[in-house]
C-alpha cells in the first residue's frame, strides 16, 4: 500500500513548478522589466503645475504595453519623491524592449511612439511612503522617443474644463 502525497506537498510542489514555468519564461526573454536612464534638463507638469525631474524610468509588464515615469525629488528627505507616469500601448509596428531574465532592459529602439491610456501623479514623503492615494485618470496622447529626447502630452478623458495638458520632457543623457 503506497503512502499519498500530503496536500502540503502537493501545494509545494505546484508552487516549485510555477515558480520554474516564470523563471523559465524570463529567461526566454518574454519581455518583462525596465531600463532606468539618467535626464538632463527634464521637467513634469500635472494638475497645472510644473516640477523637475532627474530620471527616466521605461517599464513593460507586458510585451506592447509601456509605462514612461519621470521622477523628480520630493520634499522632506532624500527619499521623498514625486512621479508622473504616462501609460499606454506601443504604436503600430513598434518593438517591445528586449529584457532580460533579471528584469533589466536593453535602451528602446529609435523611433519610439506609445499611445497613451492613463496618466498617474504620485508622491512619497521623506521615508519612501505614499503621502496621499496616486492620482490615476484615462488620458489621451502620446509619447515620443527618439535618440535624445522623451516627449509625452495627454490630455484626460472624457475631456473636462479648464483641465490643463500633464506633460513630460526629458533630454537623455548620451
Amino acid at each position: 500500500m503506497g503512502l499519498a502525497p500530503s496536500n502540503a506537498a502537493i501545494r509545494a510542489a505546484q508552487a516549485a513548478a510555477g515558480t520554474l514555468a516564470f523563471a523559465a519564461l524570463a529567461a526566454a526573454g518574454q519581455g518583462f522589466g525596465r531600463w532606468e536612464g539618467p535626464v538632463r534638463h527634464c521637467t513634469m507638469t500635472a494638475n497645472g503645475r510644473t516640477h523637475r525631474c532627474l530620471e527616466l524610468e521605461l517599464e513593460q509588464n507586458q510585451e506592447g504595453l509601456l509605462t514612461a515615469r519621470f521622477v523628480g525629488p520630493g520634499q522632506g528627505g532624500p527619499l521623498a519623491s514625486r512621479e508622473l507616469a504616462f501609460s499606454g500601448l506601443l504604436g503600430a509596428g513598434q518593438q517591445p524592449m528586449r529584457c532580460g531574465a533579471d528584469g533589466r532592459c536593453l535602451p528602446p529602439d529609435h523611433p519610439l511612439q506609445l499611445r497613451l491610456t492613463s496618466v498617474a501623479w504620485s508622491r512619497f514623503d521623506g521615508r519612501g511612503l505614499a503621502e496621499e492615494l496616486p492620482l490615476a485618470r484615462l488620458a489621451r496622447g502620446q509619447c515620443l522617443l527618439d535618440r535624445q529626447t522623451i516627449r509625452c502630452n495627454a490630455r484626460l478623458e472624457p475631456p473636462q474644463p479648464n483641465a490643463a495638458p500633464w506633460s513630460a520632457e526629458a533630454r537623455l543623457r548620451p
